[in-house]
């Protein structure tokens, strides 16, 4: 699966293109921005989102969208930074290479304590979640 998460995000202000897009991606009169996108050409006004993606491409999404969708709390932020916490998650219940046990978990406060790896919380998020 590809990385694809947006890593350019610039609210169209009627008259400055951002530095980021490419002169293959955009045309520009003056007057009206008209920018390349997969699904073709989009027109935005001022006010309308231009989201850049990691495999290059170009987003134009209307103001409402790109609060809710694309802006740091909407639901793109919202999903990297759940993506990051369950990495670190699984960064600290990592399996310790000479017991089999999980590293976290195992760090109690009793010498003899050790739970094995897969622990609990690797097995919650390795599961199917249910509808």
């Amino acid at each position: 699966m590809t990385d694809l998460r947006p890593v350019h995000k610039h609210v169209w202000d009627g008259g400055t293109v951002p530095a980021w897009l490419d002169l293959h991606q955009y045309w520009f009169d003056n007057n009206q921005l008209t920018v390349a996108t997969p699904d073709g050409h989009a027109h935005p006004q001022p006010g309308w989102w231009l989201i850049g993606w990691t495999d290059g491409t170009v987003t134009v999404a209307s103001p409402w969208t790109g609060a809710h969708v694309y802006a740091d709390d909407g639901i793109t932020g919202r999903l990297m930074r759940a993506e990051a916490a369950i990495a670190h998650t699984r960064t600290l219940h990592r399996r310790n290479e000479h017991t089999g046990d999980c590293e976290h978990c195992s760090a109690g406060d009793y010498p003899d304590y050790s739970v094995p790896h897969p622990c609990p919380t690797i097995r919650a998020l390795d599961e199917e979640p249910t509808p």
